[in-house]
């Protein structure tokens, strides 16, 4: 055991650890999953609930499972919002930026923009909650980014005035609202879906290639490799196979309907379902 704890790879674990660890973003991030645990766990919590009134018959078409299921909507739901929160208020402190809660609140706002946005005017719930915290990351490090850089650009002007003061509030915001706006609207006027849905396919297909037994496996050593250092890999992987595993889940739902219809027993229909290596991951 010994032997492992001080070997080469280790080491290097190690080192590329305490690396990741001076880093200010990752530690942003590491702080931000700290910090939305209770919310993930009331969620959690509340799930089992939902899952063992549906084993006692009550479905989501009772009012005992409508109940229950509230307090997931507004939690593992919404978990990307609390997470870009979060790491925008955070990220922003530790760069330097004067007013981490403006930071906040600019990178919620594109953060609903571009996950919430599929072509109506409806917001769109489906990527605000774990199927999102990938773009999420990326709009909290891009909002505070500009931010910070437009903050540095007034205190080398040395100007203090009020008008300087609005200006290097509002341009930011503006300016990353804009960004993030033409993203989306490219997203789903070229690509016709959201640009979460986009992302996720453009990384199914590299992870087409780990829809295996064996993948799995390596999948979720990467996985346990990324919370290692305080990412939520489970969540990130799962939203990147989620095509897959809607696909396999779809075609199940068919084969069991139309076996039911059939007058298949269960035990039969059960026998004809189509097992994917992806499910292991789920």
């Amino acid at each position: 055991m010994d032997a492992f704890v001080n070997s080469k790879f280790m080491t290097r674990l190690q080192t590329l650890a305490q690396k990741l660890g001076t880093n200010r973003y990752m530690s942003s991030l590491q702080a931000s999953m700290r910090e939305i645990v209770g919310v993930i766990i009331c969620g959690s919590v509340f799930q089992i609930l939902c899952n063992i009134l549906t084993l006692v018959g009550l479905g989501p078409d009772t009012l005992f499972y409508r109940v229950a299921y509230i307090p997931c909507n507004f939690t593992l739901n919404l978990l990307g919002i609390y997470l870009v929160g979060a790491l925008a208020y955070n990220y922003g402190k530790a760069v330097g930026c004067k007013i981490p809660l403006l930071t906040t609140l600019e990178a919620l706002v594109c953060f609903l923009l571009v996950a919430g946005y599929s072509g109506s005017l409806n917001l769109d719930i489906t990527y605000l909650g774990s199927r999102g915290m990938f773009l999420g990351f990326v709009v909290a490090l891009a909002v505070v980014q500009v931010n910070y850089f437009f903050q540095e650009r007034k205190s080398r002007r040395e100007t203090d005035s009020t008008k300087a003061d609005a200006l290097a509030a509002v341009v930011p915001a503006v300016l990353s609202l804009g960004i993030w706006l033409g993203v989306s609207l490219a997203a789903t006027n070229l690509a016709e879906m959201n640009l979460c849905a986009l992302i996720e396919k453009m990384l199914s297909v590299p992870m087409g290639m780990f829809i295996s037994v064996p993948g799995m496996f390596v999948l979720g050593a990467f996985s346990c490799f990324l919370c290692f250092f305080g990412i939520p890999g489970t969540a990130i992987l799962s939203a990147v196979l989620m095509p897959s595993i809607l696909e396999v889940t779809a075609a199940n739902a068919t084969i069991w309907q139309e076996g039911v219809a059939a007058g298949m027993t269960p035990l039969e229909c059960h026998q004809a379902l189509i097992f994917s290596p992806v499910l292991l991951f789920s």
